[in-house]
């Protein structure tokens, strides 16, 4: 999806940062983030700067939740079809890899003790991402870009719509599997079971099988292979857990990576999200993998896992969320070339190479620190959050409606003065036209702002609690609202 310019005036105004207050959620925060991030890195943008990729053309990441069924459908199929191409791989390097999605996890294994713990982590991540959602619509026809698994919105793993085990989830738990816990960095962490932890049971993914590895398996049970690029072949498996969600992706933790002691230099950053092992920290990169466990437990071959993406799209969310909020640290790497400096190796350069094999062309790191430099990248992410659940009118404001149109969806929008509050200048809502979950079109509507939120009447006699996408209701960033709504009866 590409956005509009006019759009972009209301979508990216944002709120001041503040200080995290104890009743402050994770959630808000990362809202405020995302907000800010996005007004720096307008304001940063001269008007005859960035020709080829400007805040206006860029692609737009989401999260899962705001994607409609349809969205989310187009996806699910674009994987399972990487899942049954025929591999590209040279079979001197990875013999076992079967399909374009074994090429991926190769290459992954193949690497993994030089792009961990090491100076290209962030980039090299951000790449192996961004040409995995490129082999997607190159090789698969998907439309969309690359969604994001908001970690701080996961709440019960099994009403959430990515795991929820629906045909629109990328599945749910896997079966029960009598086994003693995880161990994680490095064996010092130790991470109690789940309800799971056999193969996958429910949803696109069940059944689906793993080609590749795994050498090293945190979970307990898994028999690890002494070589992870031969042909393994076995059911993918799960042991979903908010355990780690709990215990580590929480407020502070956030907070400190990302405008906190630990934000100040990429160097304390970067440590700091991966996790100080011999302090029994696992940090929010390890905590992801280790939430839905099974295949995602393995450092290697973790992604077996086709929400390994969906996580490191997060990942991606969180270095470039810190980039635009540093930007004179931006363009900083640091660390050496090995994991964990084992064994001892140079410092990274941004001159260093990152090699994706045949997935895509060699850059380098320098190529890869910024998402929009236009080559290879051009894209952001945008801002989310709960739909609000209970409809209350109070302040009104008619809408001069106009329409925007993207791949899949028609969309309505207008911009208005509030007639009760004249501090809400912009009350901007983005109402469908043409909807999947409702059968009736409409050619107006009126905006309600209330407690920082917005909603729609959409006919005289039904109303929408419509995705809302900022903490204030004058910027109301509405353009990825989920189309599958809920019509309750005024």
């Amino acid at each position: 999806m590409q956005i509009s310019f006019g759009i972009l005036a209301a979508l990216l105004s944002a709120s001041s940062l503040v200080a995290a207050s104890p009743t402050q959620s994770a959630g808000d925060l990362m809202l405020d983030l995302n907000s800010k991030a996005s007004s720096a890195l307008e304001n940063a943008q001269a008007p005859t700067s960035r020709k080829k990729c400007t805040i206006a053309n860029a692609n737009v990441r989401r999260d899962w939740k705001a994607l409609s069924k349809k969205e989310r459908k187009a996806y699910i199929n674009a994987v399972l079809c990487l899942r049954k191409k025929p591999s590209k791989a040279d079979p001197s390097f990875a013999p076992g890899a079967r399909t374009r999605y074994d090429d991926f996890v190769a290459v992954h294994i193949n690497q993994t003790r030089t792009i961990h713990a090491t100076g290209n982590f962030f980039t090299w991540h951000r790449y192996y991402t961004w040409a995995y959602e490129k082999a997607l619509r190159d090789e698969c026809d998907y439309k969309g870009t690359q969604p994001y698994w908001n970690w701080f919105e996961t709440g019960d793993f099994a009403t959430n719509p990515l795991f929820d085990g629906s045909e629109t989830s990328m599945s749910g738990d896997g079966g029960f599997f009598k086994h003693n816990g995880s161990v994680s960095g490095t064996g010092l962490i130790f991470l109690p079971s789940g309800n799971g932890g056999g193969c996958i049971k429910k949803g696109p993914f069940a059944g689906a099988t793993a080609n590749l590895g795994p050498p090293s398996p945190g979970m307990d049970g898994m028999e690890a292979t002494a070589k992870p690029l031969e042909y393994n072949p076995r059911c993918l498996r799960r042991d979903l857990s908010r355990y780690t969600i709990d215990k580590w992706m929480t407020l502070p933790n956030l907070y400190n990576v990302t405008l906190g002691d630990a934000s100040r230099s990429i160097q304390i950053m970067q440590d700091e999200f991966q996790g100080r092992f011999p302090d029994r920290f696992l940090g929010l990169h390890g905590a992801g993998h280790f939430a839905i466990g099974g295949d995602s437990s393995d450092l290697y071959s973790s992604s077996n896992e086709p929400v390994f993406f969906l996580h490191h799209a997060m990942v991606d969310r969180v270095y470039w969320i810190w980039q635009a909020l540093h930007p004179k640290q931006a363009r900083d790497i640091s660390g050496t070339i090995t994991i964990g400096n084992r064994p001892p190796s140079r410092d990274a350069l941004k001159s260093d190479p990152l090699n994706m094999g045949v997935n895509a062309a060699e850059i380098t790191i320098d190529d890869a620190l910024d998402t929009m430099s236009g080559s290879p990248f051009c894209y952001i992410y945008l801002v989310t959050a709960p739909t609000p659940t209970v409809y209350i009118p109070s302040t009104e404001v008619h809408c001069n409606v106009v329409s925007y149109r993207d791949d899949n969806n028609y969309w309505s929008g207008g911009s208005g003065q509030s007639i009760k509050d004249p501090s809400f200048s912009i009350c901007r809502d983005f109402c469908l036209s043409d909807s999947e979950a409702a059968s009736f079109r409409f050619n107006s509507s009126v905006c309600d702002c209330y407690n920082g939120t917005v909603s729609a009447v959409v006919t005289p006699d039904a109303s929408a609690p419509w995705t809302w996408y900022d903490m204030l209701c004058g910027s109301a960033n509405k353009l990825s609202l989920n189309i599958e709504l809920d019509i309750h009866p005024k």
